[in-house]
């Protein structure tokens, strides 16, 4: 089936690429966040692989997004860490559409599903690569709120973030 076999290298980009921006933004918290997101994607590729090979396998949920939500709820430091590499948030961008096109490539292989187990599996699937689209969105979103406000702070009316 190649379209396994593209999810599998799709897992194994992913899990590349995060491990380069943990690189990048090392000593922060969203460092850990992409060590985490990258540790799930290999957990993905692993999956895939062992259904591919008819192996079984656990579902066993990601650590990426309770750690983002952990990280997220000290919001001023991680504003900070993340205002302080401002030049980046197209690397967020680029990750929401990476987690945007593997909901969509598991949604195609549900439809396609052929056994209850594949169904499981592509159904954990798009519920975990939306987990992560939804943390990277919510960077996107707050540092899009940073560059989009001109109100005078003092007396302007903005909603709470």
């Amino acid at each position: 089936m190649k379209s396994l076999e593209y999810a599998i290298q799709m897992e194994r980009d992913g899990e590349k690429y995060y491990l380069e921006q943990a690189e990048l933004y090392k000593g922060t918290h969203l460092a850990q966040v992409f060590r985490m997101l990258a540790r799930d994607e290999q957990e993905h590729a692993r999956i895939l692989e062992r259904h591919k090979g008819k192996l079984e396998y656990s579902l066993e949920e990601g650590q990426a997004y309770p750690a983002f939500q952990s990280v997220f709820q000290n919001l001023a430091a991680f504003e900070v860490e993340i205002k302080s590499i401002p030049e980046h948030l197209d690397v967020y961008e680029q990750a929401l559409k990476m987690e945007e096109a593997s909901i969509k490539l598991y949604q195609e292989m549900l439809a396609e599903a052929e056994n209850e187990g594949a169904r499981r599996l592509f159904t954990f699937l798009v519920e975990q690569e939306r987990q992560h689209q939804e943390v990277f969105a919510q960077v996107v979103e707050h540092l899009r709120k940073a560059e989009q406000w001109v109100e005078s702070a003092e007396f302007g009316r903005r909603e709470e973030y």
